[in-house]
């Protein structure tokens, strides 16, 4: 099964009125957009040992940061969703690197999805934030309109995503997700070296090209119920450490 995000598998309760009903429908027809699949789909959702769970359980569990989940469709629409076990659970909210606050970057040189040439000279003269994704993190996903209001709001930092996928897949997030911000891509070695584990995680960088600050992005929102910053939650966080 390929790698990858959620709608309500109705309680068959009768406490579930039609104001719920109308609410689980579009929530499914949301799900059926961002995941392109077919109109008609028919889908369920498994917990990591592969016993049904409902929509709510789900989402719940796939936005622990570092989750993932993986996505069978058949011939007749019918849909699978089921969380990945963790190759390692992380601790909610936390984010532990190599380095801290004051150290310089290790050396890269990568390229962007479109191709363009990326190294540490790149951060140099101003302030850059980094956020670290990958193609089936659901919280990823649910995080690309802020950072595409970010890039629109802001021209005061740099914004760039890094992702260990390749250029298609980052290509096809883009593509699919909408997602609006230049990615650094096949960057497996240096997330390594900077030892990034936990997503979606958010690095910012000082005009020398030193760490000023980092957090998993879920841990600066504040104003929503599904843990997902909006562009002014990050916009603050990033005005809390840059010099004026």
């Amino acid at each position: 099964m390929p790698r990858l995000p959620a709608i309500a598998c109705l309680l068959a309760s009768l406490l579930v009125g039609a104001a719920a009903y109308a609410q689980t429908a579009t929530q499914k027809q949301q799900l059926i957009s961002a995941l392109a699949l077919p109109s008609n789909a028919n889908i369920s959702f498994l917990d990591t040992s592969g016993r049904p769970i409902s929509y709510d359980d789900f989402m719940r569990q796939a936005r622990t940061p570092g989750a993932s989940f993986s996505k069978d469709v058949d011939a007749r629409s019918n849909v699978v969703l089921r969380i990945n076990p963790a190759h390692q659970a992380p601790a909610a909210n936390t984010l532990s690197l190599k380095l801290k606050p004051g150290d310089a970057l290790p050396a890269f040189d990568l390229h962007t999805a479109q191709g363009q040439r990326a190294t540490n000279a790149d951060f140099k003269g101003h302030y850059t934030l980094l956020s670290f994704y990958f193609a089936d993190c659901i919280p990823c996903i649910a995080e690309v309109p802020s950072l595409n209001a970010l890039a629109k709001q802001h021209k005061d930092f740099k914004l760039l995503t890094v992702t260990y996928e390749s250029r298609d897949t980052a290509l096809a997030f883009a593509r699919q997700r909408k997602l609006q911000v230049p990615s650094l891509v096949d960057a497996q070695a240096w997330i390594d070296a900077l030892g990034v584990s936990t997503y979606p995680a958010l690095l910012l960088i000082d005009p020398q090209g030193h760490l000023v600050a980092a957090s998993v992005s879920t841990a600066l929102a504040t104003k929503t119920d599904h843990g997902i910053p909006t562009a002014s939650e990050i916009t603050q966080w990033v005005n809390q450490h840059r010099k004026s």
